[in-house]
């Protein structure tokens, strides 16, 4: 679902939207004081591209003083208008899908210094690990079997 998600995405308002930040960051990256705004566009550009299947972490205490200058200058116009995008898109059914990824996208336009997208990770079926990284959690019903789950010791 999410590979159709993404390529309804890419063809309706991801490429667009794309180029238009991307030609914003070139247009940053000319002067030298901009430079760091312009390589934030770009992280947001790449954001945009396929956002289906993806996790958005903000960490605004990576970089608080660039993220508050960035707030100033564009951050909260990048935020408004995607936060009216997601409302529009909202509004009906099919589109809400959409709007739950422009509302993904507005955190990263918002605190795009020290913020990530990555991949998110996959749901396993319920009772199974997916990998040996995931923990399994014994399902104790009674104090005996408490008892006989904790480890013997030495």
């Amino acid at each position: 679902m999410k590979t159709l998600g993404n390529i309804l995405w890419f063809v309706f308002y991801g490429f667009w939207q794309y180029l238009a930040l991307c030609l914003a960051g070139v247009i940053l990256c000319i002067t030298l004081i901009g430079i760091p705004f312009g390589v934030a566009m770009f992280k947001i550009a790449k954001s945009v591209l396929a956002p289906f299947g993806k996790l958005a972490e903000v960490n605004y205490k990576a970089h608080p003083i660039m993220n508050t200058i960035w707030v100033i200058l564009a951050g909260w116009m990048m935020f408004l208008s995607n936060l009216i995008w997601a409302g529009i898109f909202c509004i009906t059914i099919i589109g809400i899908p959409f709007g739950k990824q422009i509302f993904k996208i507005a955190k990263v336009c918002a605190f795009p210094f020290g913020s990530s997208v990555s991949k998110s990770p996959k749901k396993s079926k319920k009772g199974t690990a997916s990998d040996s990284s995931t923990p399994v959690v014994a399902n104790l019903n009674s104090a005996s079997d408490a008892k006989a789950a904790k480890p013997a010791k030495k």
